[in-house]
């Protein structure tokens, strides 16, 4: 997630660009050590894992892969569970641009003692959880709440601001929406990310965040091939079709008026929209909303 701070824009711009960059490790908010290229940092890899061919419904967990020569075995601190924030120098300014990756794998390569640790935002701990965890589980309550609950059990914020407009977030569920409890809170979220037609990700303020992408919407930031690199042309991907299946082909669908170019997107069963007899009108404010 790019961020349109006056330091990035700076560097976009320059001729020159220098990067400076570290990796904390971290207990709670204590640093335990640095690690930057003067030292042991040999190379570090940040990637996100999503459902690339959808438009909404899914959530981006980061994943953070971080290499360490070690040559003298001084390096024992790096433990399962500890975190790592990545700091990125711009400038006379440091930036920290990313959620804390928390520490899943450390492995020793026994011939050239470099370790290789594997980190994964707390996106990876909802898989973990269950919805029968929830303070709110068979309670009243609208989208916000159920997100906010989420988000309390993961040990972080949940970002309103993002999500103040969206006209699903104020329905209300009696009793609870249509979970049994054995759902992971991953599921829960991509249930709510579809409902709301929205994606989520935790943003580097550590806080839970849902995005409607909007491509009428005024750009963060605009990058182009004279500022930074060569740009390849893809052809524009819209959505042509929105699909709802059940287990006795009770098929619902609704079309763009580009239906026969577009790309068809199938609703999982989803528990803010199971039970609905308004379901078609649901699929097609989603599909106008995209």
């Amino acid at each position: 997630m790019i961020i349109a701070n006056p330091c990035y824009e700076e560097m976009i711009n320059a001729p020159s660009r220098t990067f400076r960059a570290r990796v904390e490790l971290l207990d709670g908010s204590t640093i335990l050590d640095t690690f930057d290229f003067k030292g042991a940092l040999k190379e570090f890899n940040i990637s996100k894992a999503g459902d690339n061919n959808k438009f909404f419904g899914y959530g981006i967990c980061q994943k953070l892969e971080m290499k360490l020569l070690d040559k003298d075995r001084l390096i024992t601190s790096i433990e399962k569970g500890l975190g790592l924030e990545v700091v990125v120098g711009v400038g006379c300014e440091y930036l920290y641009p990313y959620p804390v990756f928390y520490v899943d794998e450390v492995t020793r390569d026994e011939n050239t003692n470099e370790l290789t640790v594997v980190a994964y935002d707390l996106l990876n701990e909802a898989s973990k959880h269950k919805v029968s965890e929830l303070s709110i589980h068979k309670k009243d309550y609208d989208i916000r709440a159920f997100i906010a609950a989420c988000a309390e059990l993961l040990g972080i914020p949940f970002q309103k601001d993002g999500v103040h407009n969206f006209e699903a977030l104020d329905d209300m569920y009696y009793g609870g929406a249509n979970f049994d409890g054995n759902e992971t809170i991953r599921d829960a979220l991509n249930a709510v990310a579809e409902a709301t037609q929205t994606i989520y990700y935790i943003n580097h303020d550590w806080e839970l965040t849902f995005k409607r992408l909007d491509v009428a919407g005024d750009p963060v930031l605009t990058i182009d091939k004279s500022k930074y690199f060569t740009l390849s042309r893809k052809t524009p991907k819209y959505l042509g079709k929105l699909v709802s299946t059940t287990e006795l082909e009770d098929d619902l669908f609704v079309d763009t008026m580009y239906a026969a170019n577009g790309t068809t997107q199938y609703i999982r069963s989803n528990a803010f929209w199971e039970g609905n007899s308004d379901i078609g009108d649901l699929m097609a404010a989603a599909v106008e909303s995209v």
